[in-house]
Parts: structure tokens; sequence; C-alpha cells
């Protein structure tokens, strides 16, 4: 008599969720997702600085520590800064002077063409939302694309800048930087030395312009630094 052949089901051992290799690499990417999403607020004022590695390509940021918003509560001391005294001013009659000092810091990314601040006395002082420790500068100015003419006569070519706590105050000077009319849209500069030193208001004021203009534009402006509390 034959014997019966038995067929034993084998039993397979169930994989976790996370086990598949897609899955799990849809798993690091979403972990990595959240974690630059909760960074966020702690590059933007500075607290922390790092890189983020995305499918083995990594791309280091640099955040705006301190970028001095109007948003932000920044604001553009209309009584202490200059505008323009000749034909250009009464040629843009129709534009509220602090109205177009404003636009330097307001947030554009890029710089539209023509929203800028033609200066004449080539300073001007800006209240920071919050006393800091600055560490670097930024100047923004229009795409050479951009301009009608092709160029970038009307950029600031030196400035200097001086940080004050009070309006009224001689300032401490932070140093004097050439803005490259051949380069980037925005260009950063970190102070040759830090001190430490706490201030409230930054005065810019422009050496010289990069062609035969007789007055700079002022298109952007940010200060980076690291909050005093």
């Amino acid at each position: 008599m034959a014997k019966k052949r038995v067929f034993r089901r084998r039993k397979h051992r169930r994989r976790g969720p996370f086990m598949n290799p897609r899955i799990q690499q849809n798993k690091t990417r979403l972990l990595k997702t959240i974690t630059a999403f909760l960074l966020l607020p702690l590059l933007t004022f500075g607290i922390v600085s790092c890189t983020i590695s995305i499918n083995s390509k990594k791309e280091a940021e640099t955040a705006d520590t301190q970028p001095i918003f109007e948003s932000q509560g920044a604001m553009i001391q209309s009584g202490v800064s200059s505008w323009t005294e000749n034909s250009v001013r009464k040629c843009m009659q129709w534009v509220d002077p602090s109205r177009a000092s404003r636009r330097v810091i307001q947030e554009y990314l890029p710089v539209p063409a023509g929203n800028c601040w033609p200066l004449a006395g080539q300073s001007v002082i800006i209240s920071l939302f919050h006393p800091v420790s600055i560490t670097a500068l930024t100047l923004g100015h229009l795409r050479k694309h951009q301009s009608p003419d092709g160029t970038k006569k009307s950029a600031p070519r030196v400035f200097s800048a001086y940080g004050m706590l009070t309006i009224g105050a001689e300032g401490t000077f932070l140093g004097t930087f050439l803005y490259d009319s051949q380069g980037r849209e925005f260009q950063t500069f970190n102070l040759p030395y830090t001190n430490n030193s706490i201030f409230r208001y930054v005065k810019l004021r422009i050496e010289w312009n990069s062609g035969d203009q007789d007055f700079p534009c002022l298109y952007n402006f940010r200060v980076h630094g690291k909050l005093f509390t």
C-alpha cells in the first residue's frame, strides 16, 4: 500500500513594512524632509547650521542668520538717511521717499528691475528689529541682463558700514567692502574681525558706484549675525 505524501506548507517569515528597500528609501527621505523643516527656524536665526545630504548629493546652504527684512520689524530711519536732492528727485516726485527706501529691506528674489532707492547723500541708517552681533553684510543689485543697457553702472562699487547702539552715536567702523559688478546678484561680505559688540542700528555709506552715474541705486541690503538675548 502506497504511503500518502504529506505536503506541509512552508512558514514564511513575515517581513516588516520597512524591510522593502524602496519603502526604506522613502522613509529615509521623509525623515530628512521632516528634519529639514524642523531646522528651518533655527537656521533662519543662526542658532544652528548644517549640511543636508539627499540622494548622495551634498548641498551646503548659507542661511541668512540675521536678515533685516521689513517683515521682521526692521525700518529705514528716514529722518537721518539720504534721499536724492537733485534732478532725480524731481523726476520721481510721484514716488514716496519713505516707500522707495523701504524697498532696500524688503524680500525680493530675484531683484525686480527699477525697484531701487536712488541715493544722493550716499548713506542710509537701518534699525534692526533686535540687537545683534554683526558677522557679515550682503548687498544686492540687478543682474546685467535685467538692466536696460546691460550694465551695472548704478550699482554701488565701494561701501562702508558702521554699527551703532543709538542713532546719535558716532558708530563703530565695521569695514569697507568692494561689490563686484561682474559678479553675482547678491554678494555677502564677512567682517574682517568681530569683537562680539552688540548693535541696534547699521549705517551703510556708499563711497562710490560702479559707473559714471551721478547717484548709486540701492536695491537690497542685509545684515547677518547673532541675536543678543
